[in-house]
């Protein structure tokens, strides 16, 4: 009897072992779907086609892996996985992993397997591995889209394809190739076609020696009368810019020094003016290749001033330089700006209505001689719509969304004298706001006003396109400039879904040196929230955020942000209104660290992503971010969230010192830290008055920070240490001569 029992136990044994293997992605591939099994490989693509999804490859074949803790894997990863088989749009993939191990983080990428026809390479066996076909052209031409993904149709004389060219790359914007090409990527497949994905732009590599523009075109250094053009080149090739004006007048600049990287300066332009500007790159043997057109716009003569406003009371005890404007009458600012109006104003709006004199308003510009030209949306109730009166055909109604296909338009702004001839006439207003009365009285929300012909004239642009070219949507271009210089300050201006916004909102994420802060009314995107957990977890910034709800599909990416922020630093709305908010706020209180505000209609949602017409603005200065970040504290603190001091919980009080004090020229602060934190050191005088401000952020264990001290007079200082805008000690500093 004991015999048979150990023989059961070890039968058990093997079989449990069995069912634990590992096995070749060959053979697992062939256990079907519903199985649980155990494979190695190694990961050969990023985050390139989904937050969540990775390819991995062994010498027998590749597999797709779906799951939120696969976001750690990146190229060159080796893992080992342990999950369950599935069909997804006929797409084989290991979802519902119980275990992930990462073997080592510097294991060779499998080289991309040749195949000799498109035929023989789109099938079931090669689904999920990195290919390689040469002498492909593409039937499409152009640029790919820079607005997020698309398909595009592959041909190798013998069989046409398709490719899917992924947003998350850096492939949009970049000229379709006109010549045959070698062409690299993972077999994907979507319901009954298999689809080529490649992973960035050195997935497609020329065979002829042409230059070939390899990257969109870039602005820097911004002027008013010029700028200079950027661009690479997979190879050497001549440098080209052409310039053209909104009169259709030309400047051209040129190097005939072959190289691959490309910077050229456009001088003698006109202030406030778009221009189209082209690139071309000829090589040795006179092979030319182009750009596809982009439009860059100068800085203009205006002030740049830049006013901004919040409909709920605001925490000005965290200003540093200027109290945000807290206003009890939001719909005034809102008809002052369309008073200011002595020619045109283009107005976008989602929703309004007339409770605060608004609509009244608009009509009575309309009275006085002033071009209105309206675009609302198709849900704008009838009667509202009826009420506004700007003359025959100057109001317009986006297009009905009835399809997941289709978006709607939900911008807020108006455009006031964008071509007047006194630069100081024009005016944007943006930001969050609709204009009925809940929205304008109760839900939090903020306006900017910015006054400056430059962005006027891109927001006419792209209102133009709407209104004019009756364009909505995904049938929109990437047709306006991005990068102006307003008032001194670098600021930028996005336009969905075009404009790929998603990316620059992850882009300006990403320059985040300390401190995170977001507000949103609508957060579904968590490749967003998986960018910041890595920022977290990586470099130790703090991330803080309110959020309306979770209700509709929200839950995921709130949850990401949640659990990797400090307690209470991440909360839900829990007023009695909508928190209407699209903003985020990066290093407000850290100057030297460029802080960014970034505001708009966008949404971080996949509707705002794909499929409604949107807008952001992002305005690199100081005082603008304190200014939302004094709103943020307030909206913060009354949902019972809190700035947590996750820094003064590891700082060993008796280890914090100045040495020497008295002071001299060397005088050094010394603390000791638990783990990497942003600090201020603030050097006050017995007055109370700052003499001197540090930031910048230290390491775990000992740090050793020199001061500022050999302009300071003989007498008694305080030494403030903050961590993350909290007081951590008070250290008395003497100056003995």
């Amino acid at each position: 009897m004991r015999t048979q029992y150990t023989l059961y136990i070890v039968c058990c044994l093997l079989v449990a072992q069995y069912c634990l293997a590992q096995t070749s992605i060959k053979d697992a591939r062939a256990e079907g779907e519903g199985s649980i099994v155990t494979v190695q490989g190694v990961v050969t693509c990023s985050a390139e086609f989904n937050d969540r999804l990775r390819y991995i490859q062994d010498e027998t074949g590749g597999l797709a892996i779906f799951s939120d803790d696969i976001a750690i894997a990146e190229p060159g990863y080796e893992i080992k996985v342990k999950g369950t088989l599935t069909q997804f749009n006929n797409l084989l993939e290991l979802v519902d992993l119980s275990s992930l191990e990462i073997i080592r983080e510097d294991a060779e990428i499998p080289a991309p397997k040749v195949v000799e026809s498109l035929s023989a390479g789109f099938s079931e066996t090669n689904e999920g591995q990195l290919l390689k076909f040469e002498n492909i052209t593409f039937n499409d031409n152009g640029t790919f889209d820079a607005g997020g993904s698309a398909n595009y149709v592959i041909s190798d004389g013998q069989t046409e394809k398709e490719v899917r060219i992924w947003g998350n790359t850096n492939i949009g914007g970049t000229p379709i190739p006109a010549d045959p090409i070698t062409l690299i990527g993972v077999m994907g497949q979507y319901q009954d076609t298999y689809q080529l994905q490649p992973r960035s732009v050195m997935d497609i590599v020329f065979a002829t020696g042409k230059p070939v523009i390899a990257s969109a075109l870039t602005q820097k250094n911004i002027s008013q009368t010029g700028f200079e053009v950027c661009f690479t080149t997979q190879n050497p090739g001549t440098t080209v810019i052409k310039c053209t004006d909104e009169d259709g007048a030309t400047v051209e600049v040129s190097d005939e020094e072959l190289k691959t990287d490309h910077c050229l300066t456009l001088d003698g332009l006109k202030p406030a003016e778009i221009y189209e500007v082209t690139a071309e790159s000829a090589g040795s043997e006179g092979e030319v290749s182009s750009s596809t057109a982009y439009y860059m716009v100068t800085e203009s003569a205006s002030s740049g001033a830049i006013e901004v406003y919040f409909n709920n009371p605001v925490d000005v005890t965290k200003a540093t330089e200027q109290e945000a404007n807290y206003s009890d009458n939001f719909p005034q600012i809102v008809i002052d700006l369309i008073n200011k109006a002595e020619s045109t104003l283009d107005i976008a709006i989602y929703n309004l209505d007339d409770k605060n004199n608004i609509i009244s308003a608009i009509n009575d510009a309309h009275a006085k001689g002033i071009t209105v030209r309206m675009l609302i949306d198709s849900g704008v109730q009838d009667f509202r719509a009826a009420s506004i009166d700007v003359g025959d055909g100057n109001l317009k109604i986006s297009p009905p969304s009835q399809s997941q296909e289709d978006g709607i338009m939900h911008n807020k702004f108006i455009v006031v004298d964008a071509h007047h001839e006194d630069p100081n006439k024009s005016y944007l207003l943006t930001g969050s706001t609709n204009w009925t009365d809940n929205q304008l009285n109760v839900d939090p929300n903020n306006i900017i006003i910015v006054q400056d012909q430059s962005l006027a004239k891109v927001y006419t642009k792209e209102f133009e396109e709407m209104f004019i070219d009756e364009l909505f949507g995904s049938e929109k271009k990437a047709n306006t400039p991005t990068a102006l210089k307003v008032g001194g300050k670098n600021v930028s201006v996005h336009f969905s879904p075009s404009d790929d916004v998603e990316n620059v909102i992850k882009q300006t994420i990403a320059t985040t040196d300390f401190n995170l802060y977001v507000a949103l009314l609508s957060y579904t995107r968590f490749g967003i929230s998986y960018d910041i957990r890595g920022l977290i977890e990586e470099n130790q910034i703090n991330a803080y955020g309110i959020i309306n709800d979770t209700s509709s599909a929200g839950g995921f990416a709130y949850s990401i942000l949640d659990e990797a922020s400090p307690e209470e630093a991440v909360v839900l709305n829990q007023q009695n209104n909508i928190f209407h908010h699209k903003y985020l706020i990066v290093d407000p209180n850290h100057p030297d660290s460029d802080p960014t505000i970034l505001t708009g209609s966008h949404n971080w949602s996949t509707s705002a992503q794909t499929r409604n017409d949107e807008n952001i603005l992002i305005i690199h200065d100081a005082n603008v971010a304190n200014q939302y970040y004094q709103e943020f504290v307030a909206r913060l603190f009354e949902n019972e969230g809190m700035i947590t001091n996750i820094a003064s919980l590891n700082l060993v009080s008796k280890e914090v010192g100045i040495y020497p004090n008295p002071g001299n020229a060397l005088t050094t602060l010394q603390f000791q830290l638990g783990q990497a934190q942003a600090y201020q050191i603030d050097i006050v005088d017995v007055n109370g008055k700052i003499i001197e401000q540090l930031y910048g952020k230290a390491t775990a264990g000992a740090n050793q920070i020199p001061l500022t001290t050999k302009n300071l007079t003989k007498g008694m200082y305080f030494v403030q240490l903050h961590f993350n805008q909290q007081l951590d000690a008070i250290m008395p500093l003497v100056i003995a001569e």
